[in-house]
């Protein structure tokens, strides 16, 4: 076709290639972003000759967005079922995701391949002479059995000793076995329990069940990156709701290495269905996409007795979560601001707020497929010198047992992987720091991938309780100040514009920023009634040393009366002008000896490491002759 051009363009309109058309034919190669082409007059480009959109050919293989999907994770062992091997691709490719170099090739029998692989995130595809399949990503979890068996421990909502046995048969048939899964172990302790010891069995599924829930949801996690979630249930009623690209469910039942074929449901029109299992076994569900396994979940199914025990602890949930969401009427109706949702968030934080307030909540950030958490005072906890969990519960179940995830803290900052911890990114959660037997510690924190969310509660939240505190402290300190109420209001009201400042931590800033006062007495009067108010809502032992401190005023230096358990002296300082408080703390196991120093006042109080009760406080300052400004229930002597 000479004296003819073509030119090829993008869906946006812009020229991507042109060429002249010679010797009466054209062969263009398509390109990915090519959207249409146009045959013109190479001497009058208005005359068109044909025009149209381009098409590339794609393979059946490379069109499947369900290439390759795990069917089974334990720790480094991986099983994959490659869906494109139907269509002649047979070779297995994969590499870490940032490490091309580290690429490897393996050819495949069939569609099932076992693989060992170093932890890591890693893309797999597979490929022909001719083509590659879409590309996958997974993360391979960087875990030992033993550290899989701990997590399994921390997540048991009511661990006891019948726990503790179950523990060593596991930890038996683990060392006996090299080649034993941490649920394999498990299920053969089940299997292994009497049936009429039933609260041994009990804590035998607690194991079982913790343990198939977190290689579920690692495995879904992977998985179901291009699909719907899938909703699964387990006990105590099996029960599978899937997205709508899922066409199918296969459900096998394991006989030693084997999985024989029960039944197929079909999910073409209904997409939820329940599942049915043999009692004291164990399963497998694949799901299918037409002919594409596109995820895979293990289901035990347990003694109807304990699915019995199960439904009498989700009863009690479901009338807990419904009673708390009627509170929100009574505690926020007059919020027009906040949602609906945010009101029945705000009530169940209120439910659950601690008995024992040691610190602040915890704070969040969300970075990638991680979630950062920092725990401002976490020398508190240190100090505590037992084990302390961060506690995460999905949004809506807080009041279900077995819905817990407890991590081990181990300093002040921590990282949680969606993937390896179950946390998926549609869902949000409650946050908090308890001790071994689920006391909570701090105040709950609400952390979502949608920041826009996760800010928003958190602000309301936030508001909420330093408005409660406000309206508190407002009310007892006007019962002996008609003037204060104006001053404490707008004082509170500008420190909660302040980032750093918490509703646990406020009375301090609020103290610190009163001291510019000229006036001294007035001062020293509010913030002692502003301690009143803030200690008058712990645990306060008013014999808690049984005597009273000792004030060196030359020396600066405080002593407490001898005790008979470890207890902590914590000590806020500051000077007159800081807009903060410095906070130390000390640990005490006999008399107890702290040097003030390096600032104006000091309040001082003591905290059992035991049960969290506290003493009363001390507010004292060193640049006054009255050394003591007030006490209240714990006594003081000065020397």
């Amino acid at each position: 076709m000479p004296g003819m051009i073509f030119e090829i363009f993008n869906k946006d309109g812009v020229v991507l290639r042109r060429g002249a058309i010679e010797e009466g034919s054209l062969n263009i190669d398509i390109q990915e972003d090519d959207y249409r082409y146009v045959i013109r007059d190479e001497m009058d480009p208005s005359i068109i000759y044909k025009q149209g959109y381009t098409q590339k050919v794609v393979s059946k293989a490379e069109a499947n967005p369900y290439s390759i999907s795990i069917v089974s994770m334990d720790g480094q062992d991986v099983e994959l079922y490659c869906n494109t091997f139907k269509d002649g691709h047979t070779i297995l490719c994969y590499q870490k995701s940032e490490d091309p170099s580290s690429r490897q090739e393996i050819e495949l029998e069939g569609p099932r391949t076992r693989l060992k692989i170093d932890p890591g995130k890693y893309i797999f595809y597979t490929r022909n002479e001719a083509e590659t399949s879409a590309v996958v990503q997974f993360s391979i979890i960087d875990e030992t059995r033993e550290e899989l068996l701990a997590q399994v421990k921390h997540n048991i909502a009511q661990y006891g000793e019948k726990h503790d046995l179950i523990l060593s048969g596991i930890q038996g048939h683990l060392e006996e076995d090299e080649s034993c899964s941490v649920y394999a172990a498990a299920q053969r302790v089940y299997l292994e329990v009497p049936k009429e010891d039933k609260e041994l069995l009990i804590s035998s599924y607690d194991f079982l069940f913790h343990a198939e829930r977190i290689l579920n949801e690692r495995k879904q996690l992977n998985n179901e990156q291009v699909i719907s979630f899938t909703k699964l249930t387990t006990a105590p009623q099996e029960f599978v709701q899937v997205g709508p690209e899922v066409t199918r469910v296969l459900v096998y039942e394991a006989d030693n290495d084997k999985y024989l074929f029960t039944h197929s449901i079909s999910t073409d029109s209904n997409k939820a269905h329940m599942v049915s299992l043999r009692i004291d076994h164990p399963h497998r569900l694949e799901l299918y996409a037409g002919n594409n396994l596109v995820s895979c979940f293990d289901v035990f199914c347990p003694d109807s007795a304990i699915k019995a025990s199960m439904w009498n602890s989700i009863k009690e949930a479901i009338d807990k979560t419904e009673e708390v969401s009627e509170r929100r009427f009574l505690l926020f109706n007059n919020q027009t601001d906040l949602t609906e949702e945010d009101k029945e968030r705000l009530s169940v934080e209120s439910y659950r707020k601690p008995f024992y307030e040691i610190v602040s909540a915890p704070e969040a950030s969300f970075v990638e497929s991680d979630i950062e958490i920092y725990i401002q005072e976490y020398e508190m906890l240190r100090r505590l010198d037992k084990p302390l969990y961060l506690s995460v519960k999905e949004d809506g179940f807080v009041f279900y047992p077995n819905y817990s995830k407890r991590f081990l803290i181990t300093d002040s900052t921590m990282s949680l992987n969606q993937i390896k911890d179950g946390l998926y990114p549609e869902k949000s959660y409650f946050i908090w720091v308890e001790d071994e037997e689920h006391n909570p510690l701090t105040s709950m924190r609400l952390i979502s991938s949608n920041y826009e969310e996760m800010y928003n509660y958190g602000v309301s939240s936030r508001l909420a309780s330093i408005r409660a505190y406000q309206e508190r402290l407002v009310g007892f300190v006007s019962q002996q100040f008609d003037n204060a109420p104006k001053l404490l209001r707008e004082e509170i009201d500008q420190l909660s514009t302040v980032a750093d400042i918490s509703p646990n931590n406020l009375y301090k800033a609020l103290i610190a920023k009163l001291s510019l006062s000229k006036d001294t007495r007035m001062f020293n009067s509010i913030a002692n009634l502003i301690l009143q108010d803030k200690y008058s809502s712990f645990t306060v032992n008013e014999r808690f040393f049984g005597g009273n401190a000792v004030l060196d005023r030359k020396a600066g230096v405080l002593t407490f009366p001898e005790r008979f358990f470890e207890y902590i002296i914590q000590v806020d300082s500051f000077s007159v002008g800081d807009q903060q408080m410095a906070t130390s703390y000390y640990n005490i196991k006999d008399t107890g000896m702290v040097k003030l120093e390096n600032a104006d006042y000091f309040i001082v109080s003591a905290i059992d490491k035991s049960n969290y009760s506290r003493s009363g406080f001390l507010f004292l300052n060193t640049f006054k002759i009255d050394t003591i400004l007030s006490s209240w229930k714990l006594g003081i002597e000065v020397k």
